[in-house]
């Protein structure tokens, strides 16, 4: 055979299996891009169909003339049990994108049932408000401005200090509630928490509440909600003086009395011009009916112009003796 002509017909076989080759990897990559797309759009509509439930709490609004009422009894918050398209009821729960509200605007002052509503849930989802309704107690609205009183336990603060006058960051609150409820409040409080054996000013940010004559809060809404409070304390003059004891009544007949203590002395606090005339202070000593020595724990006295001694009590030992016995 030609050599000529076999190699014309080889290319020629080479031209054709090449295009056939070319045609058969367009139409596998067709093939492909075709059932990744279907697989695609399966799996889309497979997510668009599976459902979802899951319940969540959402806020509860009011409708209504909020400056001329007060109203109480509601829940702040409420129950909301979605159900439908998994990705619909997921963006709903995640973004709260719709509102639970208690309708008052046709109501009168009084108790109400009010029968909860929603906007903005999506009408493919089913949901369900728990509860479905609200009991709600609607009174005119009433202000009052009062001046805020501190309060705090003086028995916190250590012995031989004394509290100076409260410095509050602001004097006076207003409150906001039913008239009803205004008329009980008796004073406006911040209750200051101080710690035990305070020796320093003490400063503290105090919740400020509406109380009853009988120390009840009442429910009202307070602005401000919370006060600055400075408690000045500082120490009080004192002066250390010599203990005396004295016999106090008559004991038993022919028995002397004598007394010893392991305290000499002690620390006395009050007003200067009291505290600077006392060197030394009688304590008495009740002997009535003891008839042989004796240990006795003795409450030191109340004294005007002393405040507080360095300790509560002194131990003393009655020596007790016969008249007749040297």
């Amino acid at each position: 055979m030609n050599p000529e002509k076999l190699d014309f017909k080889t290319k020629i076989i080479s031209v054709i299996s090449a295009l056939f080759m070319a045609i058969f990897l367009f139409v596998y990559v067709q093939t492909q891009k075709t059932q990744s797309t279907t697989n695609s759009d399966n799996s889309r509509q497979e997510q668009m169909a599976a459902t979802k439930t899951t319940t969540i709490n959402a806020p509860l609004q009011l409708n209504g003339n909020t400056d001329k009422f007060f109203i109480t009894g509601y829940p702040q918050k409420v129950k909301v049990r979605l159900e439908g398209p998994a990705a619909l009821v997921t963006a709903t729960a995640n973004t709260l994108n719709f509102r639970i509200i208690a309708d008052i605007g046709n109501r009168s002052t009084g108790v109400h049932k009010i029968t909860l509503k929603e906007q903005g849930i999506n009408k493919s989802i089913h949901y369900q408000i728990i509860p479905s309704e609200v009991t709600i107690n609607i009174q005119v609205r009433q202000n009052r401005k009062m001046a805020i009183q501190s309060d705090y336990n003086k028995d916190s603060i250590a012995p031989g200090y004394e509290a100076g006058r409260p410095e509050l960051s602001q004097d006076t609150a207003e409150v906001t509630s039913a008239k009803t409820e205004i008329e009980k409040i008796n004073q406006i409080v911040a209750k200051i928490n101080l710690p035990n054996d305070t020796k320093v000013t003490f400063s503290q940010d105090v919740i400020v509440q509406p109380l009853d004559q009988n120390g009840n809060t009442v429910n009202a809404v307070v602005n401000p909600e919370v006060v600055h409070v400075r408690l000045p304390i500082k120490e009080l003059p004192h002066k250390t003086v010599k203990i005396k004891f004295t016999q106090d009544g008559e004991g038993v007949s022919g028995k002397t009395y004598s007394f010893k203590s392991n305290v000499s002395e002690l620390k006395i606090y009050g007003k200067k011009e009291i505290i600077d005339r006392i060197d030394t202070l009688a304590i008495p000593v009740v002997v009535r009916g003891v008839e042989k020595n004796v240990q006795r724990i003795i409450e030191l006295p109340i004294k005007d112009g002393i405040n507080k001694y360095s300790q509560k009590s002194i131990p003393v030992s009655i020596v007790v003796k016969d008249e007749n016995k040297k």
